[in-house]
């Protein structure tokens, strides 16, 4: 990837896209994404970022008012942590939610039990980066 391609996959995150980190039964999931309703563009996204692993998504509206959106996401601890080292400098918006989720993901990587073991259980500072997140993420009303 060259800067050129660095620089325009930071900005299709900054606008139309999101870096979050989500909590389901298991744990949590980094996840990097870029959203848009037309599939061509979501597929010149996928192609630009080469050789990530990722997947596109499509979802559909049958209410007649939305129109299906499409997503290309990465959702794995080191694709994340790759994709956003490559273009966390040329992020215009959400350098901190990829300062905080490189932080969540470096956490996970160094966290070994005594036989060298990944997957202990999750420290309350990776709570706490997944909370301030989600409020960095957070829209309208109950934004602070």
């Amino acid at each position: 990837m060259n800067n050129d391609d660095k620089r325009l996959i930071a900005w299709c995150i900054s606008l139309e896209g999101s870096i979050m980190l989500t909590k389901n039964r298991t744990g949590y999931t980094p996840i990097v994404e870029f959203i848009n309703t037309n599939p061509e563009l979501i597929n010149k996204f996928y192609v630009l970022i080469g050789d990530i692993p990722s997947h596109i998504y499509r979802k559909r509206y049958n209410d007649g008012i939305r129109s299906d959106n499409y997503r290309c996401r990465c959702s794995h601890l080191t694709v994340v942590k790759d994709l956003l080292e490559s273009i966390k400098d040329y992020l215009p918006s959400k350098r901190e939610q990829a300062d905080l989720l490189l932080e969540f993901i470096n956490l996970r990587l160094d966290c070994k039990d005594d036989w060298g073991r990944h997957g202990l259980s999750y420290t309350d500072k990776e709570r706490s980066i997944h909370i301030k997140i989600k409020e960095l993420n957070k829209v309208g009303k109950g934004r602070r």
